[in-house]
């Protein structure tokens, strides 16, 4: 039963996000408490839910490349 919501959180996820998360599936099938660890972890990274995509990712690729410290 936690499997199949895990499932379901993480579809809904990939499908908001437009990106595949065949990580968090294996690690939802693997270890459901894991899986909440990391939920609880990771789950302040998108605090936005509701900004439009475009605005969004473009705030996403400015943050990478100023946080790229390379040469």
């Amino acid at each position: 039963m936690l499997k199949s919501i895990a499932r379901h959180l993480v579809n809904r996820a990939e499908k908001r996000i437009g990106v595949e998360l065949d990580y968090a599936h294996q690690i939802a099938k693997t270890d459901f408490g894991l899986m909440s660890r990391y939920g609880k972890i990771f789950g302040f990274l998108d605090p936005n839910k509701n900004v439009p995509p475009l605005a969004y990712h473009a705030a996403r690729i400015r943050g990478a490349a100023a946080a790229d410290c390379g040469t």
